[in-house]
C-alpha cells in the first residue's frame, strides 16, 4: 500500500581542507587557500565557498591543524556555491591549517670610525611581524663581523640578537639577512 508523505533530501557532506599563513586571527574565509573534495552526483562541478566563515579555537600555528576530529573547530558557517552540498552537515570533514608566517630580520648598513670593537649602534629592521604581535619582538641588535678597517662597504653586519616573545614565537619562521658596512680609519 502507498502512504502519502514527504521526503527530505539532505545536503551531501563534503570535505574541505583550508589553510592560511598566520595572521593573528582565528577566522578563515573563501579568500584563503582551500580544496573541496568528496562524492559529487549528477556530474556536478566541484563547488566553491560562496559565503560564511570558519573559526578555529586558536589563531596560532598548530602542527596538527584543526579538524572536526580533534574538536579544534569552534564555528563553521560556510555556504557552498551548489547548495546540494555542504561542509557543515553531519559527515562533513573540515581540516584547517594555520601555517607559520615568515619573519625577516635584516641588518642595516652602518658606518663608524675604527674603535677596536664589532659593535654597531644601528638597530636591525624587520618585516612580517603581524600587527597583533607588535611589541613582541625586542632586543634587536647587530654587529660587524670584524672590528678591522676593510674599506667602504667592505665589512659585513649580521643580526646578533633579538627576542621574540615565547607566546608568539611558534607562529613564525625567522630568517636573518646581512648588510654591508664601513669601518673607517
Amino acid at each position: 500500500t502507498y502512504t502519502q508523505g514527504s521526503l527530505t533530501i539532505n545536503q551531501a557532506p563534503l570535505t574541505i581542507t583550508i589553510s592560511k599563513t598566520y595572521d593573528g586571527a582565528a577566522t578563515f574565509t573563501n579568500a584563503n587557500t582551500y580544496t573541496i573534495s568528496g562524492t559529487r552526483y549528477n556530474s556536478d562541478a566541484n563547488p566553491t565557498i560562496a559565503s560564511g566563515t570558519l573559526t578555529v579555537t586558536s589563531p596560532n600555528y598548530a602542527s596538527a591543524g584543526y579538524t572536526t576530529d580533534n574538536f579544534g573547530i569552534s564555528s563553521n558557517t560556510f555556504v557552498l556555491s551548489n547548495t546540494n552540498y555542504s561542509v557543515t552537515v553531519v559527515g562533513a570533514i573540515v581540516n584547517a591549517t594555520i601555517n607559520k608566517a615568515d619573519l625577516a630580520i635584516s641588518a642595516v648598513t652602518d658606518t663608524k670610525p675604527y674603535d677596536g670593537t664589532t659593535a654597531s649602534a644601528v638597530t636591525p629592521t624587520y618585516t612580517g611581524l603581524v600587527t597583533r604581535d607588535s611589541g613582541k619582538l625586542t632586543a634587536l641588535a647587530q654587529v660587524f663581523n670584524s672590528e678591522n678597517v676593510n674599506g667602504t662597504n667592505g665589512s659585513i653586519l649580521s643580526v646578533s640578537a633579538y627576542t621574540l616573545d615565547p607566546s608568539v614565537s611558534g607562529n613564525y619562521t625567522v630568517g636573518t639577512a646581512t648588510a654591508l658596512g664601513t669601518i673607517n680609519k
